[in-house]
């Protein structure tokens, strides 16, 4: 399997925390690029800009929740995975309340010796939506393809025409310019 590119937002105000997730997202896939912030702007900047595959994201953030993000990306009819990893969901109604407006899932802070097992399953899930868009987009280059070779075939049965016509009509290009 050939490795791909994976594009993280990390969404994160702790500096330990954004090294240690960071170490484990490169352990997970080492050709993985990673922005980081921490202010709702810049999220909302990185997101459109950026465009990433996946995000992470702490809950109780400076000025925002996790939940301001998930907002904006329902609003931005965005189908970006979110994932919260935070030491903040203890309960299980707040843990509820993410998936139900739409996290992809949740990691606690405290199971960071294991991130790397628990984010896994959620790349090869990216990875396999890679592979479908890259063979969708393969399917559809190859339908332009097609397209473009019959529109040249008709261009050119088309000035085949035009030149019978002009030729019966005892006329030439030049003269109809």
């Amino acid at each position: 399997m050939k490795e791909r590119r994976l594009k993280i937002l990390l969404i994160e105000n702790n500096p330990a925390d954004i090294r240690l997730i960071s170490y484990h997202i490169n352990k997970a896939s080492s050709k993985a690029v990673i922005r980081v912030t921490d202010d709702f702007d810049a999220t909302k900047e990185l997101i459109n800009d950026f465009n990433p595959n996946i995000i992470l994201c702490d809950y109780h953030l400076n000025g925002f929740t996790g939940l301001d993000v998930l907002e904006h990306l329902r609003n931005t009819n965005s189908f970006i995975r979110l994932i919260f990893v935070t030491g903040q969901i203890n309960d299980e109604e707040l843990a509820a309340q993410t998936i139900l407006a739409g996290a992809s899932g949740y990691i606690l802070k405290k199971n960071m010796s294991s991130l790397f097992e628990k984010l896994q399953p959620y790349f090869n899930e990216v990875f396999k939506r890679m592979d479908l868009e890259e063979t969708e987009d393969v399917e559809l280059k190859s339908q332009l393809d097609d397209v473009m070779t019959k529109l040249g075939q008709l261009a050119h049965k088309s000035k085949l025409y035009q030149d019978e016509v002009l030729k019966k009509a005892g006329l030439n290009r030049d003269q109809l310019t």
